[in-house]
């Protein structure tokens, strides 16, 4: 009953979603809802897929309830520490997460084509975001490569299955028994090389030399 919830707190950190963690009975748990508007670029569908078959496969958290509307609950993860491009030990074990994840091969009615998703996103932004969008310096010419970008990686025969879509760091929680995958907002089928690449960029940005500046 709702009398059994204690000590609901906000969680920080979510773009798309606000997230509180409740106790029941002395465990913890996440409630996660859905921002506004974010059923025009997500597809809470196949979020819900993807999250079920993370957590039946051991890379993601642990489910309770889900629905096609984005409403979840979950198992609460303590963390240890934040999950850090710099540690090689952490590396190595969020490529694991996705390789088992890659390794099992899983179908579904998900695909997730990025041309559409940033039509999507446009759609959802105000005329003033659009006006801004469109004075970016060099949109046009960016755009046009993620297109050519988009021809290439469509035509490479990369294996396409259930991938994350969005594995950075805040999206890989380090506990003390596990690494965990969690946001699955951005998974579908699609070629694998879209989360080996951007794994690779976050690993990049982050051990890029800064640049000094003179004093």
């Amino acid at each position: 009953s709702a009398a059994d919830i204690k000590n609901m707190q906000e969680l920080s950190g979510g773009n798309t979603n606000s997230s509180f963690v409740f106790e029941v009975f002395g465990v913890r748990y996440v409630y996660r809802q859905p921002g506004a508007l974010t059923e025009t670029f997500i597809d809470r569908a196949a979020e819900q897929f993807a999250c079920q078959q993370a957590s039946r496969l051991g890379v993601g958290e642990e489910i309770l309830y889900m629905d096609t509307d984005g409403i979840k609950v979950s198992k609460f993860i303590d963390q240890i520490k934040e999950f850090d491009f710099l540690c090689t030990s952490d590396i190595q074990a969020g490529a694991a997460l996705l390789k088992q994840l890659h390794a099992a091969c899983i179908d579904a009615p998900f695909d997730f084509d990025h041309l559409k998703q940033i039509e999507n996103m446009k759609a959802c932004m105000s005329p003033i975001a659009q006006s801004d969008w469109a004075d970016l310096p060099n949109v046009d010419t960016v755009e046009a490569m993620v297109k050519q970008l988009d021809v290439y990686v469509k035509n490479d025969n990369w294996p396409r299955c259930l991938v994350h879509g969005d594995p950075k760091g805040p999206n890989i929680l380090v506990s003390e028994k596990a690494y965990t995958l969690i946001d699955w907002e951005y998974a579908g089928v699609k070629d694998i090389g879209y989360d080996i690449s951007h794994y690779a960029a976050e690993i990049g940005r982050t051990r890029k030399p800064r640049s000094r500046t003179s004093s």
